[in-house]
């Protein structure tokens, strides 16, 4: 026995059953006298000894061991057997418990090189540049009430209302919304994309009410409002005119040296986010290619616990758009069918993920994290240190190194896979009806 470990691992009892493929059920077994030695080490060496932290340590070294001797690798991770509760760890007592854990299953994986994988590549231009460093002026410049016809670059208080453009059910409020005017490309309200937006506004007054009929996006955050036809109704309550700052000013406001440096940073930033729009796209391409070729068990407990944090992510989405807590209720009742199915196809995407990863080899280290945290915090406009902190106290961090996983995966298809180049311009309007 290794003397750093609390018990001999090969003391204890462990029988295994297949409950189905892939998915395996372990019933561990400790002997009182093998349970008290193990509160013996704890006690010695000073940890806390209650009930419930023994059982927690306990449960913890017998399913680490359990995994080694069956020599299982598992995608999802152990969890108590259903209908299973560990009882507390009691001195002089037997302990036992029970576990159900998944272990990769066999992937015939599809000839990477016979995949055909569309990548969209957008062309930073001057224009785009010089539309941002315009912004950045409206960022630092001065605000004058406008109480005449709004143009591009005023910066508008709107209510804003979603309705069901069949029945005119209402499905997202917001009382005040402050924004500006952009002067061109896509805009998110209540995370719906509007294109063109701009030409809707221009040439209207406070006091004026207009609605925009769309259709919701396919992969909408909400997938029981998928695809659905809505009205999106502006009532204009405040306009103000901005008067544009310098671009010394920026230059000074930003503490870059001169506008040249400026420019290359804008560029530079633009170039990233697109470079990170390109990968969610491809990754989506290339992971919708594989799982036509490749089928792969997933518990019912990974699909239920994926369900689980979609309802949460919509009620608190709706929350934040100002539904009533019975509204929300009733909408995860009704519509329960469609979040089962996106919570199945994300169980699957992360599944086909991590076999890639392994596949491939792939290793996700602290610093890639720390990389890639460092890029969705300037995406977000905040600090990294901020945003770890907020990842790190919803337990969101995991699916960071999941990210950085996948990114890596992807790079290693795409050197082998047929890449088409496509303009972003072309793609989008292939996909319009997929977007």
């Amino acid at each position: 026995m290794n003397e750093s470990l609390p018990i001999d691992p090969e003391k204890i009892e462990m029988t295994i059953n297949e409950c189905s493929p892939c998915i395996h059920q372990i019933d561990i077994l400790l002997s009182a006298k093998l349970s008290k030695r193990f509160h013996k080490k704890m006690k010695k060496s000073g940890l806390e000894t209650d009930s419930r932290t023994v059982t927690n340590h306990l449960i913890g070294f017998c399913t680490e061991k359990a995994l080694e001797r069956f020599e299982i690798d598992p995608i999802w991770g152990p969890v108590s057997t259903p209908g299973t509760t560990p009882g507390l760890f009691k001195l002089d007592q037997e302990f036992k418990f029970s576990i159900q854990v998944d272990s990769q299953p066999e992937v015939e994986w599809p000839d990477f090189a016979t995949l055909t994988i569309q990548r969209p590549v957008k062309n930073i231009t001057d224009e785009m540049i010089q539309n941002e460093m315009h912004e950045q002026q409206l960022d630092v410049g001065e605000k004058v009430l406008n109480l005449t016809e709004i143009q591009i670059g005023d910066e508008i208080e709107c209510k804003i209302l979603m309705t069901d453009k069949a029945s005119g059910d209402e499905i997202f409020s917001i009382e005040k919304s402050v924004f500006r005017i952009p002067r061109s490309g896509r805009f998110n309200i209540f995370q719906v994309i509007l294109e063109n937006v701009a030409n809707h506004f221009v040439d209207k007054k406070i006091g004026d009410e207009f609605s925009i009929s769309t259709t919701i996006q396919r992969d909408y955050f909400d997938p029981t409002l998928s695809e659905k036809d809505v009205d999106i109704t502006f009532s204009i309550r405040e306009a103000k005119t901005i008067k544009p700052a310098s671009v010394e000013d920026v230059v000074e406001a930003y503490g870059t040296p001169n506008e040249a440096v400026l420019l290359r940073q804008i560029k530079i930033a633009l170039e990233s986010k697109a470079s990170r729009d390109q990968n969610v796209i491809v990754a989506t391409n290339v992971i919708q290619e594989i799982a036509k070729h490749v089928s792969v068990p997933i518990p019912n407990w990974v699909i239920e616990k994926f369900e689980k944090q979609l309802k949460q992510t919509i009620e608190l989405t709706m929350e934040s758009m100002g539904c009533a807590k019975g509204a929300i209720e009733q909408r995860l009742d009704n519509q329960s069918k469609q979040i089962r199915n996106r919570s199945e196809r994300n169980a699957k995407r992360k599944v086909i993920t991590t076999l890639l990863a392994r596949h491939f080899e792939v290793v996700v280290n602290e610093e890639a994290i720390i990389a890639k945290i460092a890029e969705m915090a300037a995406e977000q406009g905040k600090r990294p240190e901020e945003l770890r902190k907020e990842l790190g106290s919803t337990n969101k961090l995991q699916n960071v190194a999941l990210g950085v996983m996948e990114d890596n995966a992807m790079k290693k298809i795409l050197d082998i896979a047929d890449v088409q180049d496509i303009s972003s311009e072309e793609w989008e309007k292939s996909h319009k009806t997929k977007v």
